[in-house]
């Protein structure tokens, strides 16, 4: 007599296949078109949907509207070089919103800062275009 081997890969049955509606071009055309509050809350949907994407870039336009952007150190200018706990008197920083100047509140420049968002400065760049 022959043996058989019998080899097991899982215990779940394989998900069954769902089904697809396919809509036609007529059907399509014969659709009314969604209006602007259909898509405000279609999107709004999207946001609130449990996906990473989704949460990420919400996430990120929080700590933008809260903290600011991130800039980083490029020059500063200081009483006195060489000393540490010296006070500065200038710091020009660059980042997402380009140049920016800024000094510390202990007269001291980090050298990776979250700067408040200038948003005059977004709208007229926006409103301009």
């Amino acid at each position: 007599m022959t043996e058989v081997k019998v080899v097991v890969l899982g215990r779940k049955p394989p998900r069954p296949r769902r089904f697809k509606w396919l809509r036609t071009t007529r059907i399509k055309q014969a659709q009314p078109k969604p209006g602007t509050a259909f898509r405000l809350v279609k999107v709004a949907w999207w946001i609130v949907k449990p996906r990473r994407a989704s949460w990420a870039l919400a996430s990120i336009v929080a700590i933008v509207v809260m903290f600011g952007t991130p800039h980083m150190l490029l020059t500063y200018q200081c009483l006195w070089r060489g000393t540490p706990g010296q006070r500065c008197t200038a710091c020009s920083y660059i980042g997402v919103q380009g140049m920016r100047g800024y000094v510390g509140l202990d007269g001291n420049c980090p050298l990776i800062m979250l700067l408040p968002v200038d948003w005059a400065a977004v709208k007229k760049q926006f409103l301009t275009q």
